[in-house]
């Protein structure tokens, strides 16, 4: 019988297989009988099936190590440009992906991605920032510097109304219950909220970028609301809350809560609470509210209250659907983005004049919130722009000017909230 060949593809490994082969003793020789071979042929192929795995693994030790490819890299979800009728979008720079952070509760939090756009968003100028809150996302647009950074922030774990305020520090996330609430600081990752902060009680702006106001009825102190930094540590004196508040504190306007209680809604300030309105308050603003009052035979108007002296101005022009909207009025004063239901019940937005009492709607359907600090408008510092989220979750801007609907030009996460930071 001929000798037993084995045959391999691993070049310059092949003489040292066929010697250890050889030391195996299964190369037969020539000088053997034909019923030797015979006798012999069994034991030959079962030592031959024994020993190929053995001269396998010791071939592939032989060889060189090869270090694996490492795998691609990801493609960035926001490299997509949507185009638009009021926008005519640029070439977007490549976003940079941070790695997962701990933040502070064990859950993972990403460096934030940042995108310089070429186009201004919008085509808005000027020094402040628009933040945007999502389904565990958190979008600031820097208007002066054309730049789009996303934040992810980790699960928020409730089904109920979410407080958003923009302070100098960064973005707070705050559930309206016991679940934590995240600080998404500008350009670093999300992380837990500390102090009374770490609590679920409602959350309103301070009277300048870098406090807020929290209404400690949750245990700490059911009369107080506490001035506090992004930290959570007081900051000033607490102000008392009436005994007979029946509701939430919401935003006033100027960086101070407002509150219901049984004789009306009052401004809760230093110096003790003022009234604003025994009737329905409509819209706020840092010049004052936009009201619905009634006289004693159910007549009602409409009625810009002015901060500052506490005077009433009628708009009896207004239509009778403002009674049931919500809105906010623009920083100068001038006007109020108003959203209500339509029969379909669909929400739209309304832009009124405070001036004429003359009111347009306005071809974008969203907007429409009443839980307190839930922003679902937000005015540019200029009074120019109104910015809100549809009801498919896209962010829009409105130029009060022509009354056109603008998209940014860049695909976003959905998102729900919006508020304005003001860097000036």
């Amino acid at each position: 019988m001929p000798a037993v060949r084995l045959r391999t593809s691993y070049g310059p490994y092949a003489v040292r297989v066929r010697r250890l082969v050889s030391h195996h003793g299964l190369v037969a020789s020539h000088g053997r009988d034909e019923a030797d071979e015979e006798r012999g042929g069994s034991l030959r192929w079962l030592l031959l099936l024994l020993v190929i795995p053995v001269v396998a693994l010791v071939v592939v030790q032989l060889q060189p190590h090869r270090t694996p490819s490492a795998s691609p890299t990801p493609a960035s979800p926001w490299s997509t440009v949507r185009s638009s009728a009021s926008v005519v979008p640029g070439r977007i720079g490549q976003p940079t992906v941070g790695a997962a952070r701990p933040t502070g509760n064990g859950g993972p939090s990403k460096v934030p991605s940042v995108m310089n756009l070429d186009h201004a968003p919008f085509g808005i100028g000027g020094h402040w920032d628009l933040f945007a809150s999502g389904d565990g996302v958190v979008v600031r647009i820097e208007f002066g510097r054309d730049r789009l950074t996303t934040t992810t922030v980790p699960s928020l774990d409730r089904s109920g109304p979410v407080a958003f305020v923009a302070t100098s520090a960064g973005a707070i996330v705050r559930p309206l219950s016991s679940v934590p609430g995240y600080l998404v600081p500008d350009g670093r990752p999300a992380r837990q909220l500390t102090g009374v902060l770490s609590t679920g009680d409602p959350v309103v702006p301070g009277p300048d970028p870098g406090h807020v106001w929290v209404d400690l009825g949750n245990g700490v102190d059911d009369s107080a609301i506490r001035l506090v930094g992004p930290d959570g540590r007081p900051a000033g004196p607490d102000i008392r809350k009436p005994a007979n508040g029946q509701d939430w504190i919401r935003p006033d306007g100027a960086g101070y809560p407002l509150l219901r209680t049984t004789g009306g809604i009052y401004d809760l300030l230093p110096d003790g609470p003022r009234r604003v309105t025994v009737g329905v308050l409509v819209a706020s603003g840092p010049t004052g509210w936009l009201v619905v009052e009634c006289d004693h035979v159910d007549r009602c108007a409409g009625s810009v209250v002015d901060r500052e002296s506490r005077r009433r101005r009628t708009l009896s022009s207004l239509p009778a659907w403002l009674y049931d909207a919500q809105g906010a009025l623009s920083p100068d004063g001038s006007m109020a983005a108003l959203t209500d239901v339509d029969a379909g019940g669909r929400p739209r937005l309304w832009l009124s004049d405070l001036r004429s009492g003359a009111s347009s709607e306005v071809g974008a359907h969203g907007g429409l919130s009443i839980d307190p600090g839930q922003n679902a408008i937000a005015w540019s510092p200029d009074s120019r722009w109104v910015f809100l989220v549809d009801d498919r979750g896209v962010l829009l801007a409105v130029d009060t000017a022509s009354g056109r609907v603008h998209h940014l030009g860049v695909d976003l996460p959905r998102v729900g909230q919006v508020v304005v930071r003001s860097n000036g």
